[in-house]
């Protein structure tokens, strides 16, 4: 396998180190309703190809400059804390012996213990009927996604925009009164399903794996309101640390969306490592060392051309 795929005789020629972010591992890499979910294979073949290349380390150990002569240090990130991560993920990197992070959520103490882009995909595969949310009409579109029957604005779109979580109860509560109760596809819960509070705290006590904040709703946090972000971040850190036990350090900011002024904020609550997502959004980022970038991998190509376009920058 290795010689087809010519691993033996490739090298990686950057002078910088790299964070990866996953977000799912599911059995048999199914693309019906994103493409956030890796299989499971595809998935530990890339983790023992970096075994065997690179140093992949805990985030607070990774330094972003790559030193002369020495092997690409990688750190794992996982967003968004699926119940798939539990299942499939944290038994290989403790099989493996390979350090990663998990960023949750707090929607477990919600009404809703689901997140927004995942409803609204499955609803959109599951019931695709038109819908009526806080007066205005979504149909499924040509690309099977939930847009406005009158501006064309996708539902996703709105939802990224909204400057709370209410709109997204909403969505929910006009789906749930039709009678399209995500809980019921159970089949697909590798696609949507989260970590319990109880399982969270279960991963965060194993021996290579760590919990840390993905905000508290899954807002995107840089289109709320500075006070109403400020607030969410405060939110989510306190509640999770109480869950955990522990002081949490790391955020990753859901979707990547953040404010200069909210990376200030977040140190001063302790955030030591902050994360962005394929992306920086200010330019003043790139040479700011409390926010850190990613580098995304998806289901898109085969695992091996996955890491050979993340290792050359060309994502």
């Amino acid at each position: 396998m290795s010689a087809y795929f010519g691993i033996g005789h490739w090298r990686f020629h950057s002078s910088e180190n790299l964070i990866l972010m996953y977000h799912g591992v599911e059995p048999n890499q199914n693309k019906k309703f994103n493409y956030r979910h890796l299989g499971f294979h595809n998935f530990k073949n890339q983790l023992l190809f970096m075994k065997k290349n690179f140093d992949v380390v805990p985030l607070s150990q990774w330094t972003p400059e790559r030193k002369a002569n020495e092997k690409l240090k990688v750190a794992l990130t996982f967003d968004d804390g699926f119940l798939n991560n539990k299942k499939y993920v944290v038994p290989l990197l403790n099989e493996l012996e390979l350090h990663a992070s998990i960023y949750v959520t707090r929607v477990n103490e919600t009404r809703h213990p689901f997140l927004w882009p995942d409803f609204i995909e499955i609803a959109a595969v599951y019931y695709g009927k038109e819908i009526d949310i806080a007066g205005e009409s979504y149909v499924v579109g040509l690309d099977k996604s939930y847009v406005n029957k009158i501006s064309g604005e996708s539902l996703a779109t709105a939802l990224r925009k909204s400057k709370s979580y209410e709109f997204k109860e909403a969505v929910y509560d006009a789906f749930l009164a039709k009678g399209f109760v995500l809980e019921t596809f159970s089949k697909d819960e590798d696609n949507w399903k989260l970590m319990s509070d109880q399982e969270i705290v279960s991963v965060d006590q194993t021996p290579y794996v760590r919990i840390e904040c993905h905000s508290f709703f899954h807002n995107n946090l840089g289109e709320l309101t500075f006070e109403n972000a400020k607030t969410e971040l405060k939110q989510a850190k306190a509640s999770l640390e109480k869950l955990l036990g522990r002081k949490v350090t790391e955020l990753a900011y859901p979707d990547g969306s953040y404010s200069r002024s909210l990376i200030d904020y977040a140190v001063e609550l302790g955030f030591t490592r902050q994360l962005a997502a394929d992306g920086y959004l200010f330019a003043e980022d790139e040479d700011d060392v409390r926010i850190l970038q990613r580098v995304g991998i998806y289901p898109v190509y085969s695992w091996y051309n996955q890491l050979v376009l993340a290792f050359n920058g060309k994502y």
